[in-house]
């Protein structure tokens, strides 16, 4: 996860880091395998919940961390194949 790294490193905010991956995981898991959005949306309301946080942005980065994870595992049930990390984008599958 060399690029998740290499953003908080710049940034200094693993925050804002964690909350790109865990839309980008969201995102690649709906448009290009299909995963219903309201799959995504549950982890993500259940999560807020059990924190007791009203928005996202109420959310801290051992959240978004475990967000990522269940999303992950999401995907690998859904689709069938291991999920994107962040260093695996540019990759060409063949």
């Amino acid at each position: 996860m060399r690029p998740l790294r290499v953003l908080i490193q710049i940034t200094s905010d693993g925050r804002f880091a964690y909350d790109a991956y865990r839309r980008f995981i969201q995102l690649f898991g709906k448009i290009a395998l299909g995963v219903e959005e309201k799959e995504f949306d549950h982890i993500l309301n259940k999560t807020k919940e059990s924190v007791g946080a009203k928005e996202d942005t109420d959310l801290v980065v051992e959240h978004l961390k475990e967000i990522c994870k269940q999303y992950l595992t999401l995907i690998k049930k859904r689709a069938g194949i291991p999920s994107p990390r962040p260093d695996d984008t540019t990759k060409t599958r063949h």
